[in-house]
């Protein structure tokens, strides 16, 4: 899929007027808005559904219900953007994410809440297009090296996101009044800040972002493919056994860290004991390690290494990690296992996001980006119904060496699918080495690396 090169994609910037550079930087302030207001209701959800009635496997049910949403609907944002656009789809997604978000605060009953994690995941296209915007205007010598910078962004969002939420619930509590409209549950405030920052990000987006894919472009991309078509005498597939297997790769990766991250919320509730303002606290906690892994770690790493050693070893950092899980008998052990699995996601999801992409022609990555997030999403929906089940069964009341039962089988799950996740990239290394980014561009040019580091800050 190379085909489609560095010069074609710098020759198309130039003649369509894009702006590589205030591109991204549109795209990283909508993403940040889009991570902040997700990220106000992570300590809230588990615990306004418990305090309403609901079990421990409901919430896993709610939280893959968003996801089973998403499943369905990305490929049709990816499609959708392909064929008319970038730009019209982000923003009626993120029009979406706002009334989810304006429903969420007036939510006082398990059924209402149900309803707006449906209606956000409907709407959930905005990773769909932002990742497609990304591989528009970037090479693919450094185009892991740009998906990781929105790994800084995320971490920025959940270190204020969740901190906000934990705080905005606490006060919400004292203002509930339950014959009111405005203030019916904890989740009043942090929802109406949601919807406000959702509101910054529509009008950050209308003003800032230009159209990647412009009609003219479309048509040139289209009229490229054609001519291949014609000299090769067959259509270029989309689901070719590259594809597919680092969609499989992106699906264990995403099904083994979500058993446990899934459940979080849950996890600081039961196991540690702690209140919507504390499980707020320990959300801002893990983004600082995500920022300072994010800001420091990963730059020097994709730098360093080339992606089969950074992908091999930290698959298998992760698989060692999660089998410490049962083991963390207090919150800040937990704070410290979250380290290494941030700093490996970090350094994994944007290098599998990258591959993946590359893996698909240039004229679908609309498509591919779809079914990249379903990938993520049918993991999504996995993950919480199972590590759930774990700790509303039966078996989640037994206990081993002082430990229940269940987080045994939660780190066994995890460490066992991160497992054939190491098996499925040593295949792809050996079959289809050639399309790894195998330098990072800046081998023997350490000005160039500085200059694309100061560009590319947030």
């Amino acid at each position: 899929m190379e085909e489609y090169s560095k010069f074609s994609i710098e020759e198309d910037l130039r003649e369509f007027k894009i702006k590589e550079r205030r591109i991204l930087f549109a795209l990283k302030l909508s993403f940040f808005e889009d991570i902040l207001g997700y990220s106000l209701i992570f300590p809230l959800l588990a615990p306004v559904a418990l305090s309403l009635g609901s079990s421990e496997f409901f919430i896993g049910v709610m939280i893959a219900t968003n996801a089973l949403a998403t499943l369905l609907f990305s490929p049709m944002w990816g499609k959708l953007s392909d064929k008319f656009g970038r730009k019209p789809f982000l923003i009626v997604s993120q029009f979406g994410t706002l009334a989810a978000f304006t429903l969420f605060a007036f939510s006082n009953s398990l059924e209402m809440i149900f309803f707006t994690r449906i209606l956000d995941g409907v709407f959930g296209g905005q990773m769909t297009i932002i990742s497609s915007i990304i591989s528009d205007v970037t090479d693919p010598d450094t185009r892991s090296i740009k998906m990781a910078d929105l790994m800084t962004i995320n971490s920025f969002g959940m270190i204020l996101g969740p901190l906000i939420g934990g705080f905005l619930g606490e006060i919400s509590k004292l203002l509930i009044n339950p014959n009111g409209i405005f203030f019916s549950s904890a989740l009043s405030l942090p929802g109406y800040a949601a919807a406000g920052i959702t509101v910054v990000a529509i009008i950050l987006t209308v003003a800032v972002l230009k159209e990647t894919m412009p009609k003219q472009r479309r048509a040139e991309l289209a009229r490229r493919e054609e001519e291949k078509v014609k000299l090769r005498q067959t259509k270029s597939k989309l689901f070719t056994k590259e594809f597919l297997l680092r969609l499989l790769e992106l699906f264990c990766q995403s099904l083994g860290t979500m058993m446990v991250f899934s459940s979080m919320s849950l996890i600081l509730l039961n196991r540690y004991l702690l209140s919507e303002g504390f499980i707020g606290a320990i959300y801002a906690i893990i983004g600082v390690e995500m920022m300072l892994i994010s800001r420091f770690g990963i730059r020097f790493l994709l730098r360093k290494f080339k992606d089969t050693k950074l992908l091999a070893f930290f698959t298998l950092m992760m698989v060692f990690v999660f089998l410490t899980f049962p083991f963390l008998y207090n919150v800040w052990l937990m704070i410290l296992f979250i380290g290494p699995l941030i700093l490996s996601m970090a350094i994994l999801r944007p290098i599998l996001i990258a591959n993946t992409q590359k893996a698909a022609p240039p004229d679908r990555q609309g498509v591919a980006s779809g079914w990249r997030v379903n990938t993520y999403a049918i993991a999504s929906v996995i993950a919480p119904l199972v590590s759930t089940a774990f700790l509303d069964l039966q078996i989640g009341e037994q206990y081993f060496l002082g430990v229940k039962i269940a987080y045994y089988f939660m780190a066994l799950a995890s460490s066992f699918t991160l497992f054939i996740m190491y098996c499925l990239v040593k295949y792809d290394i050996g079959h289809f080495s050639s399309s790894f980014r195998t330098r990072t561009g800046f081998e023997g040019n350490p000005s160039k690396f500085k200059r694309f580091s100061k560009e590319n800050q947030f």
